[in-house]
């Protein structure tokens, strides 16, 4: 039986971090341009943000859902 090396992860600043190839370059400007202002709108729209208002006593109301 072969034994596997394993290698250490090392871990790197967030800064350091980039993403340059086509199809993720893609799918993280969608997601910042449009993907999280409609993600917004609907936990708007089912009360999600609400209920978190409520919790932190910004408004006195019952929660929902």
């Amino acid at each position: 039986m072969h034994q596997l090396k394993h290698q250490v992860s090392l871990e790197i600043p967030f800064e350091q971090v980039g993403i340059k190839d086509s199809f993720w370059s893609e799918k993280l400007k969608v997601n910042s341009e449009k993907a999280i202002f409609h993600q917004w709108k609907k936990l708007e729209e089912s009360k999600t943000i609400e209920n978190f208002r409520i919790i932190q006593g910004e408004k006195e109301a019952f929660r929902e859902g």
